[in-house]
């Protein structure tokens, strides 16, 4: 059993099937954008669950980058969660972060992206965040999330690793979750007056830092390890990514047994010197690989489908290289069906392109919509996810099943700029009608 939420009448509704390239830019987001990207060490926040009483909003309190541990600290391995918390941003599609830490001192051990839980279904919990947080009014549930994550093994010094997430499916102004609300707010399927918690992260400190007043883990700009900190956003055209400089990345401390000392990590590189990159990381320049997964086109609303009947189609996928050079492109597309008895489901496409520097080229894939068994996914909908991989190098870890993994994620943004966003896109359509 399913279960349903009502919102309230004369709320504005999720944009739903128009694909977010599609808009012609009759709306907008009039948002004024100043996003922080935070460590919370106190991780002293909440989510109201909608199952057990609540109404789906997310209190942040103030931001406490400093913990302070008891004397004489814990001379063992072990960890703090704290959180990961965002202020000022609105018409959020994903963000990411660079963390840059001693390794021997307090590194990421862990990440979770879905901090908290809706049970409002509970046969179907949900993980939330706060990039998840509204409901889609298409399906009401929240959407999915593509997190990554890059996080080396414990190494002794200077050390660096990447966090990020985006949600999954059609991007619009009510599913991309503001804070503090804009006035009127886009949607009130939830509430986030002062700030969202993006994950739960467990820092681990190595035995041996008993009495180290400033343990650190840095947030930080695109310098000296690029890609940095970002946040990406809706404009009602598509998708704009905003590097946050290191002015807008609050950073997080730790005395372990001692009194928590926060050290100066904007003005100063913390650590000192250039940590080693988890995984090969893009360069900034003319000449670096940039290819970006640009739309899924042609994919009906809608399809009406009686048992065993076939609906053939045909969908775009189109593909661009923002380098100067040419590149070899990767394509793979997945379908999964609404349920078990229609198709497709699985892997749809397989094939790479070879396309010249600042142009762009189309894939098309024919489709047939089928169900044996239309009375079971009515009202439910295809989903499609499409990926575009530089160099055709991570089709081992981007196999059938497996584009929203974390592996395929890594394996995607560790030699391409474009970032989380960029590589691939999702679309929730067609909605099957039985008849």
């Amino acid at each position: 059993m399913r279960f349903r939420r009502f919102l309230m009448p004369g709320i504005p509704l999720a944009i739903g099937a128009v694909a977010a390239y599609l808009f012609a830019g009759a709306l907008s987001s009039q948002a004024v954008q100043n996003p922080t990207i935070s460590l919370d060490m106190a991780s002293g926040n909440t989510y109201s669950d909608p199952g057990a009483g609540g109404d789906n909003s997310m209190t942040v309190g103030t931001t406490d980058n400093c913990l302070t541990t008891a004397a004489p600290g814990d001379n063992s391995t072990h960890t703090h969660p704290v959180h990961v918390v965002i202020h000022d941003v609105q018409d959020l599609v994903g963000w990411q972060a660079r963390l840059n830490y001693l390794g021997d001192q307090m590194r990421p051990s862990s990440v979770n992206f879905n901090p908290f839980t809706d049970t409002t279904d509970p046969i179907h919990p949900q993980g939330v965040s706060f990039l998840n947080l509204p409901i889609d009014s298409a399906t009401n549930e929240h959407r999915g999330q593509t997190p990554g994550a890059n996080i080396p093994p414990l190494a002794t010094g200077p050390q660096t690793a990447l966090i990020g997430n985006v949600y999954v499916g059609t991007q619009g102004f009510a599913i991309s979750p503001d804070t503090p609300p804009k006035s009127p707010p886009d949607d009130a399927s939830y509430s986030a007056p002062a700030g969202g918690v993006l994950a739960a992260l467990d820092l681990e400190v190595p035995a041996g830092n008993a009495g180290n007043p400033s343990l650190f883990m840095n947030i930080d700009d695109n310098s000296p390890i690029n890609p940095g900190s970002t946040v990406i956003i809706f404009t009602g055209s598509g998708v704009q990514t905003i590097n946050l400089a290191s002015s807008a990345l609050g950073d997080g401390y730790h005395g372990e047994g001692a009194t928590c000392v926060p050290l100066d990590c904007v003005n100063a590189e913390c650590p000192a010197g250039t940590p080693a990159p988890a995984t090969p990381t893009p360069t900034a320049t003319p000449a670096g690989h940039n290819v970006s997964l640009r739309r899924i086109g042609g994919v009906p609303n809608s399809i009406r489908l009686s048992p065993g009947e076939v609906i053939t189609d045909t969908t775009a996928i189109e593909v661009v290289n923002n380098s100067s050079h040419t590149d070899t492109i990767g394509v793979y597309v997945d379908i999964t069906s609404p349920a078990a008895s229609c198709a497709p489901n699985g892997r749809v496409l397989e094939t790479t392109v070879t396309v010249p520097g600042g142009r762009r080229t189309t894939v098309f894939v024919p489709v047939n919509y089928s169900c044996a068994d239309p009375a079971a996914a009515d009202g439910r909908s295809y989903t499609w996810v499409a990926v575009a991989d530089h160099g055709a190098d991570d089709l081992a870890v981007c196999g059938p099943g497996m584009l929203q993994s974390v592996n395929c994620t890594n394996g995607l943004v560790n030699d391409d700029e474009s970032g989380f966003a960029g590589n691939f896109k999702t679309r929730v359509a067609p909605q099957v009608i039985a008849q």
